[in-house]
């Protein structure tokens, strides 16, 4: 339970950075209500969620294009309830969004193995 709870709110973390940037650069040209950030909120923590697809016996790659791909699907869902323009270029944002979030999240991974590994040899 304490799993799906993180995953949740980093979701949700990543998904409130996001939709604040997208503010700041306007890409949103009305202002924010309710629905808007609620929406995106829960949608974020759901898509943290989908990582545990991740911890499966699926392929890296399988389970990478299958979180891509239900990713597409929950934030079209989004768009489409907050009445935004579902077209190609807010197709290409949820990928630029998707793999600015990938690297960052395999940035930090590979930080973390790093330091286990450090930790590890330094035991010896």
């Amino acid at each position: 339970m304490q799993k799906l709870f993180r995953r949740f709110c980093t979701g949700i973390g990543f998904a409130a950075t996001t939709y604040l940037v997208m503010l700041t650069l306007q890409f949103q040209r009305t202002m924010p209500t309710m629905r808007n950030t609620t929406s995106v909120l829960i949608v974020g923590g759901l898509i943290g969620l989908l990582s545990l697809i991740f911890d499966t016996d699926l392929s890296y790659l399988a389970a990478l294009l299958t979180h891509f791909i239900l990713t597409v699907i929950l934030a079209s869902i989004m768009i489409a309830i907050n009445h935004w323009h579902l077209n190609l270029a807010s197709f290409l944002m949820i990928v630029l969004i998707y793999v600015i979030i990938w690297g960052i999240t395999r940035i930090n991974q590979d930080h973390d193995v790093r330091q286990i590994n450090q930790k590890l040899r330094n035991r010896k």
